[in-house]
């Protein structure tokens, strides 16, 4: 998330506690600890703060646990590890890529943000996908 939609979150804060303060400072440091995590995901987590919580001050820390438990879910579809195909897990003289943790880490990324879908995986896991096709079509579902 960039620095012009953490702005957006603090707006929609303020539209449900007109107390809260949006000033430079506040969108800067709400910034500093949401810019790892997806807009959309954001604002729904601010909206399921505001439809279930008790008292109007919400912070980084409630946003943050509800956007990992909206990404934890979408982990689930997947049926947990997702381990990569075989052509990236390992180089050509059949041992572990030198950057398969990388490879991991971004096709987990992937999955855990929504930008695949549990059908792009399988093709993906059936070799009919290369990573970097994978990643191409995730960059179009997020345009």
């Amino acid at each position: 998330m960039n620095i012009e939609q953490t702005g957006q979150v603090i707006r929609r804060i303020k539209i449900y506690n007109p107390a809260f303060t949006d000033t430079d400072e506040t969108i800067i440091a709400w910034y500093e600890l949401l810019a790892d995590y997806s807009y959309p995901d954001c604002i729904d987590a601010v909206k399921n703060y505001f439809a279930t919580a008790e008292e109007p001050w919400i912070m980084p820390a409630d946003i943050i646990q509800r956007v990992e438990e909206i990404q934890l879910k979408r982990l689930e579809q997947f049926g947990g590890f997702m381990p990569l195909n075989p052509q990236d897990e390992f180089d050509s003289n059949g041992n572990l890529a030198p950057d398969y943790k990388q490879k991991i880490q971004h096709l987990h990324s992937l999955a855990r943000n929504g930008q695949i879908t549990p059908a792009q995986y399988d093709a993906y896991r059936q070799d009919k996908l290369t990573l970097t096709q994978l990643t191409n079509q995730a960059k179009e579902i997020t345009s």
